[in-house]
């Protein structure tokens, strides 16, 4: 069953979505799997023409806060990792706003297996700032940059190879392109396109509304700001900010944010 904020969220969508285009959205029909449809998404629009089909996700204002406790037991792990393969040690810089639970670690494991492959002592995942050459990086080929922009994803700057002390961790500067919520963004864009990928193929017009609960939000938004690339499934981007009583609105064809007001 939706839950109330998901409802709330998308009855402005849809109300912005009738003064914008001006067509009639008439009420929605909750999905989510319920019935017989094959549709996961969350709410369809039936009486619009054309359909529209929404899926609705949040950005908490705790999105990415990783404790003193969860930095330690990661350090441990990784530690743990290397020493089981007689593996050198390594700092990694990590950006502060990151998930530490479900995807850094990974990722981490994945570009130190790479540097020890082409047998190198630095690598930047997300600007190739490395001992590689360009003719090396080219060879390492296709799963190199999945990997790469991967842990480009999950918050790591750069990785070292040190002589001794273990496994490091050390936390970057956070810069203003994540802070405006590049990667938590790119990252839900991606976990929704699949369900709303289902209802393009039968049709309907998807749009994924980003109730965004973080209090710097209106911080790093503005009209002109630039969402991530979309993935072909999701035509249309409205994030929902609460705080400054704004919403943004991106779309497949021009992804730079328009602001509104927040319906009443």
């Amino acid at each position: 069953m939706a839950t109330t904020q998901e409802l709330e969220v998308a009855a402005w969508i849809a109300a912005l979505v009738e003064d914008l285009y001006e067509v009639e959205v008439g009420p929605p029909t909750e999905r989510d799997g319920l019935d017989d449809s094959g549709l996961t998404n969350d709410f369809t629009y039936e009486d619009a023409d054309p359909r529209i089909a929404i899926e609705v996700t949040r950005l908490r204002d705790d999105f990415e806060s990783p404790s003193d406790e969860e930095q330690s037991a990661l350090r441990d792990r990784l530690q743990r990792f290397v020493d089981s393969k007689d593996w050198p040690h390594w700092t990694v810089g990590f950006r502060p706003e990151t998930r530490f639970k479900s995807e850094l670690e990974p990722a981490a494991q994945r570009i130190i297996e790479w540097m020890l492959a082409a047998e190198v002592d630095t690598l930047g995942p997300g600007t190739y700032t490395s001992d590689l050459s360009a003719d090396l990086i080219y060879r390492m080929g296709e799963n190199f940059y999945r990997d790469a922009d991967a842990a480009r994803m999950a918050g790591v700057i750069l990785i070292t190879r040190n002589e001794t002390g273990g496994v490091r961790l050390i936390p970057g500067f956070e810069f203003s392109d994540s802070r405006s919520l590049q990667r938590p963004l790119a990252r839900a864009l991606e976990r929704k396109a699949t369900s709303l990928g289902r209802a393009k193929t039968l049709g309907y017009v998807t749009m994924l509304g980003v109730d965004v609960e973080r209090e710097d939000a209106s911080d790093y938004l503005a009209e002109g700001v630039r969402a991530p690339g979309f993935p072909v499934d999701i035509d249309h981007l409205w994030l929902v900010v609460r705080g400054s009583g704004k919403v943004f609105y991106a779309k497949q064809d021009d992804r730079r944010f328009r602001a509104f007001d927040l319906p009443s």
